[in-house]
């Protein structure tokens, strides 16, 4: 195995300072394996990254992760633009009159949404988002509270996904 000493900080830097510049986070990632790639094989770098990417496209458990994340932000989406978010957010917003009562009731539907820590993330941030918005709650700490409530649950419910 090669080592390429301080070249290997390079595509980690590409990432970064991409993601810092353009707000986004996939374009970032591939442009960095792709900049990993060059540095690995040179001019032969795509069908090496080609390669690559098919090998972890076809692991399994890959394979489930992005079929379940895109299914459950289809459902996500779907409750959004049909109004079943705002319907709960309506419905919260009459209990919630002020910063920690948001935060309070984030923390108590992270808790009672425990499916799937993925659609607990994604139903969750998008019925609370504009409630912790009104009263300038950051999103760090929204994301924080999400994270930190789903996940724990849906490792403790043994009937979880």
């Amino acid at each position: 195995m090669d080592h390429y000493g301080a070249l290997s900080l390079i595509p980690a830097a590409v990432v970064i300072i991409t993601a810092l510049w353009t707000r986004k986070t996939l374009e970032p990632l591939l442009l960095g394996s792709v900049v990993g790639f060059i540095i690995v094989a040179g001019k032969g770098f795509f069908p090496a990254w080609l390669d690559a990417v098919y090998a972890t496209m076809m692991d399994a458990t890959t394979a489930w992760v992005i079929l379940v994340c895109g299914l459950f932000g289809s459902l996500v989406a779907l409750l959004e633009k049909s109004g079943g978010a705002m319907g709960f957010t309506a419905i919260a917003s009459k209990f919630i009159k002020n910063r920690k009562t948001a935060l309070a009731g984030t923390w108590i539907l992270g808790i009672i949404v425990f499916i799937d820590d993925y659609l607990n993330a994604l139903a969750v941030g998008t019925a609370m988002r504009k409630i912790t918005d009104n009263y300038k709650v950051p999103r760090e700490f929204l994301a924080y509270i999400i994270n930190s409530t789903g996940a724990t649950v849906c490792v403790l419910i043994p009937f979880s996904t």
